[in-house]
């Protein structure tokens, strides 16, 4: 996998341990784009409900 393609051990590990690492992770989104399903956390519980969109 990784390790095999970087030769990277700590990239290994992080892999294995995903749900270890993730919250350790950040995402960066620009305002125009913090109500896409891909940016918001929440969309999917609110998907069914009208979506308003934020100005920044």
């Amino acid at each position: 996998m990784v390790k095999e393609k970087t030769g990277s051990a700590k990239g290994s590990t992080i892999l294995i341990e995903w749900d270890k690492y993730l919250p350790l992770f950040w995402q960066l989104v620009p305002p125009s784009e913090e109500d896409t399903p891909e940016a918001c956390a929440e969309y999917q519980s609110t998907a069914a409900e009208k979506v308003t969109l934020q100005s920044a």
